[in-house]
């Protein structure tokens, strides 16, 4: 009696591994269910070795081509990522600009002094230029 329970609970412990997907739909429902369950790459894996065997099976084809988009996790992940980005930039654009220690300036008034540097040069090339150079004689100088 004793023999018949643990050849049963042979047969049973062992009949998952005599079981692995042998048919297409074998392969289509096993990687399906673990697509339903969350495991992506189980599933994609499960998909790969039943086309490697029956490559024109339009189930595992389509359950491929399904896969092969981007899972309801990533897309929730996707999601997260944007808006994390958005909520940094609003909290960096109201954060105030840091002001210039005294005796410092910011770089909108270095600009604007620059720039009123550069026009002022300008300004003396221009008035150089309209003056007729006074060519003075010189006498000989020996």
């Amino acid at each position: 009696m004793l023999q018949k329970y643990i050849l049963i609970s042979c047969l049973l412990i062992g009949y998952p591994v005599i079981s692995i997907a042998q048919t297409a739909d074998d392969y289509f429902h096993m990687a399906s269910q673990k697509y339903i369950n969350g495991n992506y790459k189980e599933s994609k894996q499960l998909v790969s070795e039943g086309l490697a065997k029956y490559p024109s099976d339009p189930k595992l084809n389509a359950l491929n081509s399904k896969i092969k988009e981007p899972s309801p996790q990533d897309q929730n992940q996707q999601q997260q990522n944007q808006q994390q980005n958005q909520d940094q930039k609003q909290q960096q654009a109201q954060q105030p600009k840091p002001q210039p220690q005294k005796g410092q300036m910011n770089k909108d008034e270095a600009d604007r002094i620059l720039q009123a540097l550069q026009n002022k040069e300008k300004e003396n090339m221009k008035k150089q230029k309209e003056q007729p150079q006074k060519q003075e004689k010189v006498d000989k100088d020996w």
